[in-house]
């Protein structure tokens, strides 16, 4: 409960020289009502706790005394696999303070989410929690590598990618120098008071090799682009990486000595290093024309920007869903655009 004071001040007129007089003050409550996962928290008891070791949510409701019927429908709803009930995750069970009876379960998957599973409607449904965003800025000097000083002053990897992102068309992240400079204004999410996440950029700046690269907002028909200081966008015909922030392990080279083949040989290409798994990007638009896998290639994908330009990307673990050849380009059809 809190309590505010309210003044009120009236005026009585006292002769032609009127004073201002304070007539009354008046004490009212400011009622404040508090919850728990959207509940009033005055009528549960609340218990919470988190997920054991191979713990199922059988095993979480039936100390509960929550009848096996029940948990059965609950497992077998269709809003939460609740298979990816996970170790160390957080729950709370709130129970009717009248009866004691358990009424709620709500199990927190991450920080953004939670699942409800009502116990006496046996239904499951998920809720997001309230988030805030706040306005966060660093900015500092390249020493190490831009992955290593933004994460040092609170940046995160997903900041670090996005500023990757940002500059990916304009600058070459495999080429930075000691004494390149970065500053960042950005969003940072935040959930009870505690930060869970990066939400958008909102300006930037960074200096490489003495050079100045500004990147301004600016909104135009529903869609965020960035500028520099003359006015030229940032984003170009083509990124100059396929793949976010990472290394490249070996560069386009006419004359590569072939570690397999013991021999110097054109290297026409170039080699990232990745984690198995990490999503690979077109450098521009266009149309897939080969999806496919090959001896000597392995998965791969072949895309044409335009009549000039085409890129391919070799040696893929998998391909995403949906990636296939245009029809016009579909084998055994003409390939004309």
């Amino acid at each position: 409960m809190g309590r505010a004071l309210y003044f009120y001040l009236a005026y009585r007129a006292c002769g032609p020289n009127s004073e201002a007089l304070i007539d009354e003050i008046e004490e009212e409550t400011e009622e404040i009502i508090e919850t728990v996962f959207g509940f009033l928290a005055d009528e549960f008891e609340v218990l919470e706790g988190t997920v054991a070791k191979n713990q199922t949510l059988g095993a979480l409701l039936s100390p509960l005394a929550v009848p096996y019927e029940v948990i059965d429908r609950l497992a077998k709803n269709e809003a939460f696999d609740v298979r990816k009930i996970a170790y160390n995750k957080k729950f709370t069970v709130l129970s009717a303070r009248d009866t004691a009876k358990p009424r709620y379960f709500i199990y927190e998957p991450n920080a953004l989410e939670y699942v409800v599973f009502d116990l006496e409607e046996a239904i499951v449904y998920k809720e997001e929690k309230p988030v805030a965003y706040e306005t966060r800025e660093i900015g500092g000097s390249i020493s190490s590598n831009l992955y290593v000083n933004m994460t040092a002053l609170g940046g995160g990897p997903d900041l670090v990618d996005q500023f990757a992102d940002l500059y990916g068309w304009v600058v070459d992240f495999q080429r930075l120098q000691k004494g390149d400079a970065f500053k960042v204004v950005y969003s940072e999410k935040v959930v009870d008071g505690q930060p869970v996440g990066i939400g958008e950029i909102q300006a930037a700046y960074f200096e490489h090799m003495g050079e100045p690269y500004h990147a301004i907002p600016f909104e135009q028909e529903g869609e965020l682009n960035f500028f520099d200081a003359e006015g030229n966008s940032l984003k170009k015909a083509f990124l100059r990486d396929p793949l976010k922030y990472t290394r490249i392990s070996s560069r386009y080279n006419l004359n590569r000595y072939h570690p397999v083949q013991k021999r110097y040989k054109p290297h026409l290409g170039t080699d990232y290093a990745a984690p198995t798994g990490t999503e690979i990007r077109s450098v521009g638009d266009g149309t897939v024309v080969e999806a496919r896998f090959t001896s000597a290639n392995g998965n791969y994908v072949k895309i044409k920007h335009n009549a000039t330009y085409t890129t391919q990307y070799l040696h893929m673990s998998k391909f995403a869903a949906g990636m296939k050849p245009a029809p016009a380009y579909v084998r055994g059809r003409s390939s004309a655009m």
